[in-house]
């Protein structure tokens, strides 16, 4: 009886701890998640936009979004040109990088700051890729507020040093990517 009463403890106490380091580390990622989604790009000449899916020839509202942050960008930095990220998934019509030239061309960015990278197919990729494009190594990234420290630790693994132009994600969906990145990251740290 005394065995099992102390195995019983031993049970709900290793389960307590494991239950704590959990809701510990995802509090930590969330908070750096958080800390990094703000607008750190001052002066970098190259800035690369993230692709999203685009819906046949129409744009997801993150892709659009993350357009219009860097188009800010890029109408107060005029010396800095664009790396338009995202290749074409089966149900796309066109590749995202195709979709982001066009919204950019439409919101008055010369198309001869911009430069198409149409065969990434994730957030490594888009990276890996964008970087054969440029030699700089001070880059700017454009994407989702919560994708940003994510991809942050991917152009560090790539030799980049990379500040952040957020775009705001749907308020009422916010809570729920936010929790999902923090897996992302989990997911990114545990592959190395």
């Amino acid at each position: 009886y005394l065995f099992s009463f102390t195995l019983g403890k031993i049970i709900i106490c290793f389960a307590a701890v494991i239950i704590s380091t959990f809701f510990i580390a995802f509090f930590i990622t969330l908070i750096k998640i958080i800390s990094n989604s703000r607008l750190s790009a001052t002066d970098e000449d190259i800035v690369i936009i993230l692709g999203c899916r685009v819906k046949g020839t129409v744009p997801t509202k993150a892709l659009y979004s993350r357009c219009l942050s860097a188009s800010k960008y890029l109408k107060a930095n005029t010396n800095a040109r664009v790396i338009l990220s995202g290749g074409q998934g089966k149900d796309e019509q066109i590749s995202e990088a195709e979709c982001m030239y066009r919204i950019l061309t439409s919101l008055g960015i010369d198309e001869g700051r911009l430069i198409k990278e149409e065969k990434s197919t994730s957030t490594y990729e888009n990276l890996l890729y964008s970087k054969d494009l440029t030699q700089e190594k001070r880059i700017a990234i454009a994407t989702s507020e919560y994708h940003i420290y994510r991809a942050k630790l991917i152009a560090k693994e790539l030799g980049l040093l990379a500040s952040a132009i957020p775009a705001k994600s749907i308020p009422v969906l916010r809570v729920s990517y936010f929790t999902r990145e923090v897996f992302g990251v989990w997911y990114l740290k545990i592959r190395k």
